[in-house]
């Protein structure tokens, strides 16, 4: 049967990318064919293994332990159609539930990264054209084995709350010209256990210097680890407590 053809607006455009986040790379059509396939091929995986869970819950429908299990699996209509669209050239489902999920789902994952590369280029462009400039702020704290990533997240979390507010965070945000940022959490797992870390997009202006913004930036954000109890430090002397925090000072805080 012939394909429903659906059209597509054009996006809008993004300025000049010299300024804004690189584009993908130039692949050939083999190579997304083949590259899309895995997509499917591991949400199937993750797939399998969320039913599994759901079976060893015991849950009537084991499908339902995570919403992953089910996209582009499961109806969410009366039927299923498949579209071609004229601007990628790909064909796709309709009528079936999709998760959402930038964590779990290889497939949405993919398309929610793209929109939102996109997103940062616009975002970018804007900064440039109204005086500010975008610095990469990269943002992590001391961490050990015995500590969960629930307890991690919860201190992560009020440090970064810290960072920004009170007298200390407003003159930190005066000092660099701070605007705005676009925040992303990365989640890692090693021998030392859990690593959270912020990767974080500030925009500031355009005079502002990396190394000097790092300065400014390490100092409140030791202040704001400490309150939140992600650094503890043992009483002695001054020495002492600039030997413990020299690890910190030498990684806490990257600007680029």
């Amino acid at each position: 049967a012939a394909l429903p053809v659906v059209g597509a607006a054009q996006p809008a455009p993004l300025g000049i990318y010299a300024k804004s986040a690189s584009p993908p790379p130039v692949m050939g059509e083999e190579k997304i064919r083949l590259l899309r396939a895995d997509r499917y091929r591991h949400l199937a995986t993750a797939r399998e293994l969320f039913i599994a869970e759901g079976r060893k819950a015991g849950l009537q429908y084991a499908h339902d332990y995570a919403k992953t299990a089910k996209c582009s699996h499961v109806m969410h209509g009366q039927a299923v159609s498949v579209h071609h669209s004229t601007q990628h050239k790909k064909a796709f489902f309709s009528g079936l539930i999709t998760c959402g999920s930038v964590w779990a789902c290889p497939v949405c994952s993919a398309k929610i990264q793209e929109r939102r590369r996109l997103e940062l280029a616009r975002a970018i462009d804007w900064a440039w054209n109204n005086g500010y400039q975008p610095i990469m702020v990269t943002l992590t704290a001391p961490h050990r084995r015995d500590q969960s990533l629930t307890a991690l997240r919860d201190m992560q979390q009020a440090a970064l709350a810290d960072l920004r507010s009170g007298r200390g965070g407003k003159s930190m945000r005066e000092k660099l010209g701070h605007e705005g940022l676009i925040r992303s959490l990365e989640v890692t797992n090693g021998v030392n256990g859990w690593h959270l870390h912020v990767h974080e997009m500030w925009f500031v202006r355009k005079d502002v210097d990396a190394r000097a913004a790092r300065v400014i930036i390490r100092k409140r954000w030791l202040r704001s680890c400490l309150k939140a109890g992600l650094i503890t430090l043992d009483r002695g002397s001054k020495r002492s407590i600039l030997s413990q925090l020299r690890p910190f000072f030498r990684h806490s805080v990257d600007v680029k």
